[in-house]
């Protein structure tokens, strides 16, 4: 099951209006002491808004190659499509 395999599972409660929480997270499927070296090695100064802009430009990079006919297709599953690409667990 999966939660036997997690490594950590956070449960927070609702912010005030001013407050951020900023995560570092690395990932492994050798061990947690890989997903730390992993997470230093991958962001070594960790500033959020160039995280996520690297990994918006890389997601949209990966995105940008996709082409969709919509010719007789529905609302419904074009909305089916896109909210399934766009939760990847991994992209390679």
């Amino acid at each position: 099951m999966f939660w036997d395999d997690a490594a950590v599972l956070l449960q927070l409660n609702p912010l005030a209006a001013n407050e951020q929480i900023l995560v570092r997270m690395g990932m492994s499927f050798i061990s947690t002491d890989q997903a730390c070296s992993n997470a230093e090695a991958e962001i070594p100064a960790f500033d959020f808004d160039a995280v996520s802009q690297s990994s918006i430009s890389s997601f949209e990079g990966i995105l940008n190659r996709i082409r969709v006919d919509t010719t007789n297709v529905t609302d419904d599953v074009l909305s089916l499509f896109y909210s399934s690409v766009s939760r990847p667990k991994y992209i390679i």
